[in-house]
């Protein structure tokens, strides 16, 4: 529609200058026949072949004007909004982890931008999540009846759609594991599919990789759950 506009405009004015052209000639041939033509007369014409030829000029050379954008309902403005805050089948793990904004807290291998993080853990879960999962603080807060995951991937999956089930021991606040600083709100932002997704992505990044992104400093390695009394 606004290709057609543009080529109907642009017939219109060429076909104007056209017209003033040929007024502009036979006023030219005019003034040739009769010599005592007012010296206005003569310039008045010129004027009209340059403006003419100028317009003739723009009409066939100048590129067409930007389309207009459409407007959209708000309906569609909230639907697009929406999209852009949920995690899809089609995103990247890098997408999904800028989208989530997972990188204001914590560090992860292997995504550029997640590199200064520090209110959580680094996310190296395929050395960290089996450790997790075997911790006497995590076995607590399964006996509890908070936490329920049985393997690395059910953590992981928990961790995000369910924080408050376990919170890793240092980053609690004030060492109370009820409290999260976590967003609540990923359960409704993830598609099923996204979530497996990344789960399975974050199970791939270990302590190896993200020592030598230098993501951990001078931290120690983890070390495996020992035999100790669990918190009631």
């Amino acid at each position: 529609m606004h290709e057609n506009s543009f080529e109907m405009a642009r017939l219109l004015g060429s076909l104007t200058a056209i017209i003033i052209l040929i007024a502009a000639a036979v006023v030219f041939v005019q003034t040739r026949r009769q010599p005592n033509t007012p010296r206005s007369v003569r310039v008045v014409n010129l004027l009209l072949v340059v403006v003419a030829g100028g317009l003739l000029g723009y009409m066939w050379f100048a590129p067409p004007a930007s389309p207009p954008v459409p407007a959209i309902s708000p309906e569609e403005a909230e639907a697009r909004f929406k999209e852009s805050q949920t995690a899809l089948p089609t995103d990247t793990p890098e997408i999904i982890i800028r989208k989530m904004g997972c990188a204001v807290c914590h560090k992860i291998p292997a995504i550029p931008h997640a590199i200064v993080g520090t209110n959580g853990p680094v996310l190296m879960l395929r050395t960290t999540a089996p450790l997790r999962l075997a911790s006497p603080e995590y076995q607590a807060r399964v006996k509890a009846g908070f936490a329920h995951a049985t393997t690395p991937k059910e953590y992981v999956i928990e961790s995000i759609v369910n924080p408050a089930a376990f919170i890793v021991p240092g980053y609690d606040k004030e060492h109370n594991p009820s409290v999260i600083s976590m967003y609540p709100d990923y359960k409704e932002r993830f598609t099923p599919e996204a979530l497996e997704f990344l789960a399975l992505f974050l199970l791939q990044l270990d302590e190896k990789q993200a020592r030598e992104e230098g993501l951990l400093g001078d931290k120690p390695a983890p070390q495996p759950a020992t035999q100790q009394t669990t918190r009631p």
